[in-house]
């Protein structure tokens, strides 16, 4: 399993969909397969996770949605200024307002094996024995 943080999320942990090559100059460097497919599997996980998300998921969310704050503030029929206390954990959306930002997300309302695409699997939490 390989700790990913390179979209800005922490405990994210890959367990397929990647490889190490040996570049020439460079020596042993990270292979991501589908990069983009990587993107929707963790933001597919956050949509369906049950618990609360937090500000770097808000905007991990957001941003993989190709909005800006402004957009999403709009969508949601919140300030702009919101959605930054939001990503910044300064404050928490209502719980309508986080449900609204899932439903946002194209395939929401799909569950991972109805939608095809990457076969990543994504836990939030390290796991146990590591």
């Amino acid at each position: 399993m390989l700790k990913s943080d390179d979209c800005g999320l922490r405990n994210i942990w890959l367990a397929n969909g990647y490889r190490y090559e040996e570049v020439d100059g460079h020596g042993r460097c990270l292979e991501i397969d589908d990069i983009d497919g990587l993107h929707r599997s963790i933001a597919h996980h956050l949509v369906l996770y049950r618990k609360r998300l937090s500000g770097a998921e808000i905007r991990f969310l957001r941003v993989e949605m190709g909005m800006s704050q402004k957009r999403l503030a709009d969508s949601l029929g919140v300030d702009e200024q919101t959605i930054s206390l939001w990503e910044r954990s300064k404050r928490r959306p209502t719980v309508a307002g986080e449900r609204m930002l899932r439903l946002l997300y194209p395939g929401a309302h799909q569950r991972q094996d109805q939608r095809g695409g990457h076969d990543c699997s994504v836990e939030r939490q390290r796991p146990h024995g590591r």
